[in-house]
């Protein structure tokens, strides 16, 4: 169920971006507008189940997704501070307990925007199986993307009104 729910939530949130990029309105994210889906606990628990992966290093200024890309895994940054970017704007920012690539592993579509490394970081990188895995054993990290996604899609809609 949760998952479905995500799926909705992505579609309205691709469809309001791209009307907002048709308008040329795409907001410009602010400096504390990080929003986070996990805090250090929740990170480390997320981890232990995953058998305590390598995390995948990424020094600053290098891509980490590009628009177009298939969605293999999605990132918890550990360390550092990305940004999500999409026509030369920065839309947010990601840092220790956020999530970047979660939209193209929960709808299957290709990537639509890029993540750049601002700072040196070390991200925890999940692939579709395993959330899908950990969503069905573990429902409340489900939830807890599921809360940072309706964030995300009350922010963009805010945005169309303007």
């Amino acid at each position: 169920f949760v998952l479905m729910l995500m799926s909705v939530m992505v579609n309205r949130f691709r469809l309001t971006m791209a009307r907002l990029a048709m308008k040329k309105a795409l907001p410009e994210a602010g400096d504390g507008d990080e929003r986070a889906a996990s805090d250090a606990a929740m990170l480390k628990r997320i981890a232990v189940l995953l058998d305590n992966p390598t995390p995948q290093r990424y020094p600053a200024r290098q891509t980490i997704i590009s628009p177009g890309d298939p969605g293999v895994f999605m990132y918890f940054p550990l360390e550092g501070r990305v940004a999500i970017q999409s026509q030369d704007k920065v839309l947010s920012h990601g840092g220790g307990g956020s999530v970047v690539g979660e939209m193209a592993l929960i709808d299957s579509a290709a990537r639509s925007a890029r993540v750049v490394a601002q700072t040196d970081c070390l991200l925890l990188a999940v692939s579709r199986a395993q959330f899908l895995g950990l969503g069905e054993s573990h429902p409340e990290i489900g939830l807890a993307l599921l809360k940072l996604m309706a964030q995300r899609l009350q922010a963009a809609t805010a945005q169309t009104s303007r």
